[in-house]
């Protein structure tokens, strides 16, 4: 897969895994709906049914770990505990939604601090509007309030009597 999960990318992401292990029926397994079956059976002997869910969801979890950025694997891989495709998945998501929630405030932010200066109209609500964009990209849109702030707030002096009057 030439995607791979830095955070900023999250819902693409999510959007291809999912429609992935959907098709390859391993969904169970990656939304915790499937459990590991126990290793033995009631009469002692081996459970065949839990080598090849074992098989199946490291599988899974291996192909996940690919997909993910050296930087998102080394926050949610453990050399020490392995861990199933389902905690793994619930990691990246538990992960992905604290890194969005700072991305969304960063971007906020930054439209709340661009200033117009000597930019003509046109290029700094071009600018906003780049900024503004990136929303849908981590699940969310600004509001208008917010964006009316933003705009605003980076108007120079001789825009003043129009502010006031919005």
């Amino acid at each position: 897969m030439s995607v791979k999960l830095d955070c900023t990318n999250f819902l693409v992401w999510q959007a291809i895994i999912v429609s992935f292990v959907e098709c390859q029926d391993l969904d169970d397994f990656l939304f915790g709906t499937i459990a590991c079956s126990n290793k033995v059976l009631d009469d002692g002997s081996p459970n065949p049914k839990d080598k090849e869910w074992y098989i199946l969801d490291r599988k899974l979890s291996s192909w996940l770990v690919n997909t993910l950025s050296l930087v998102v694997a080394s926050l949610v891989v453990s050399p020490v505990k392995r861990k199933t495709s389902f905690e793994l998945w619930t990691m990246i998501q538990n992960y992905c939604a604290i890194n969005n929630k700072c991305h969304i405030q960063v971007l906020k932010k930054k439209i709340h601090s661009k200033r117009k200066g000597s930019m003509s109209m046109t290029k700094y609500l071009a600018k906003l509007k780049e900024l503004v964009d990136t929303f849908p990209m981590v699940g969310t849109s600004m509001h208008e309030d917010d964006l009316m702030f933003g705009v605003l707030s980076g108007f120079d002096a001789e825009y003043l009597p129009m502010t006031a009057v919005m």
